[in-house]
């Protein structure tokens, strides 16, 4: 980052790299946090449907 000429100018600077920020973070955490929700669903249900599979022999037989 290079030195600012006076405080205005960083001042102004800080806000521009505080508004990418924001651009990015909704532009990215928005997607990427559903994209989150819906695989923790997913692996919920996966984690579901293969547990009986993995656990089987885990369990004393009757």
């Amino acid at each position: 980052m290079r030195p600012a000429g006076n405080d205005a100018e960083a001042k102004h600077s800080h806000c521009h790299y505080f508004a990418i920020l924001l651009f990015l973070i909704a532009g990215v955490g928005f997607p990427l946090l559903s994209l989150c929700l819906y695989q923790s669903c997913l692996f919920r249900a996966l984690y579901r449907a293969l547990y009986p599979l993995f656990h089987d022999h885990v369990r004393p037989s009757d």
